[in-house]
């Protein structure tokens, strides 16, 4: 089964699948795959860091500004680290192994068949138990359709909702 969580940018989506972790965790379910957090590298510039959730660490995934990352890919005002990128894959193919797979978060370089998507690919999500992936609210259709998610009705978290929606993605995910 995978869930779909989405919702404004910095309504809280990483909080809730954090939350969704630790209770997983504290029922005795391994958690695998990855989350991000906001963050700065080694020279001082704002990066996306990804965590994976099975070995620890972490590793900048994207920069917002500066130089682009040695051999890495840019568009727009966002650099991509292929050292992220692959760090990021390999936590994704290991937690496909967990109780659950967590992929935070899903964005247009997925979309494009970069990025996460080739691990995602990989690790065969449609065939997982369960699966909670992140994906922007404006980009929820398109990535059900090009990345071939079978899903239910995606979880919007709200400010209203979102004190409620751990337990509530738990009973979906059946933990």
């Amino acid at each position: 089964m995978i869930v779909i969580l989405s919702g404004q940018i910095g309504i809280g989506k990483t909080t809730i699948c954090k939350k969704v972790i630790e209770q997983a965790r504290a029922d005795g379910h391994a958690c695998g795959g990855v989350v991000s957090r906001k963050g700065r590298d080694e020279v001082g510039r704002a990066v996306i860091r990804v965590e994976d959730l099975s070995a620890g660490g972490g590793k900048a995934i994207l920069a917002r500004e500066g130089e682009p990352f040695k051999d890495g890919t840019s568009a727009g005002r966002f650099h991509y680290s292929p050292d992220g990128i692959a760090y990021a894959g390999k936590a994704i193919l290991s937690g496909a192994e967990a109780d659950l797979l967590v992929i935070d978060e899903v964005g247009r370089l997925e979309l494009e068949g970069g990025g996460l998507a080739p691990a995602m690919a990989e690790a065969g999500l449609n065939k997982l138990d369960r699966v909670l992936i992140v994906i922007r609210e404006f980009l929820v259709d398109e990535a059900v359709e090009k990345l071939g998610l079978r899903s239910q009705d995606p979880v919007m978290i709200s400010y209203g909702n979102r004190d409620d929606l751990p337990d509530q993605i738990l009973v979906k995910l059946k933990l």
